[in-house]
């Protein structure tokens, strides 16, 4: 048995120093090889130092307030609230191409209404915008409508005899309206050379 013993013994050690040298081999892989350190962004840091803020208060018994959520200035849908609309209406914006650039902005850049109606290119857009919708209102539309004009117009008058034959019912219009068909001046020639 003694020899049986020994061997084992002979077995045992070797395995025992490849044992070791294996835990060498591992130790210094481990310290080869660092173990990539996770990097906290800031928003994780600060909510982990809110929940550890949390845990101190509660164990001092100091009860916080929790701070107004605050209220986004155009919601998912990428809308005004009557809040708002509101406050535009106020402001003299009713338009709704106005309106619209104006939630365009909001939206692309995040700024609050009060921010984006300051915004140089809102206010510049605004401008183009008031001033393309008054010069169409001033520009007559094509509806076939005569404008108004006034009955004592002697050329009016003539344009009116030469296609119609029709006669001014004033007796003094009529003599001019007369006088000038007489002479055969023509509307076309400017009224200084008449």
């Amino acid at each position: 048995m003694s020899e049986e013993i020994e061997s084992q013994d002979d077995i045992i050690e070797p395995e025992e120093k490849i044992d070791e040298v294996e835990g060498d081999k591992e130790v210094k892989e481990k310290e080869e090889i660092p173990e990539p350190k996770l990097v906290e962004t800031p928003e994780a840091k600060k909510a982990r130092l809110e929940r550890e803020l949390a845990r101190v208060n509660k164990k001092l018994g100091v009860t916080e307030q929790p701070k107004p959520v605050e209220k986004t200035t155009v919601s998912k849908t990428g809308e005004l609230d009557e809040t708002q609309l509101g406050f535009l209406d106020l402001k003299g914006i009713t338009d709704d191409e106005e309106i619209d650039v104006i939630q365009k902005v909001m939206r692309n850049t995040g700024q609050t209404l009060r921010q984006a109606l300051k915004d140089d290119y809102v206010v510049s857009k605004l401008a183009a915008l008031r001033e393309n919708k008054e010069r169409q209102d001033a520009t007559p539309s094509n509806n076939h409508r005569s404008g108004g004009q006034p009955s004592n117009d002697v050329d009016y008058w003539v344009a009116k005899a030469e296609q119609s034959g029709e006669l001014p019912k004033d007796p003094e219009l009529k003599m001019k309206v007369l006088d000038r068909i007489s002479k055969g001046d023509d509307l076309r020639t400017p009224p200084w050379k008449r």
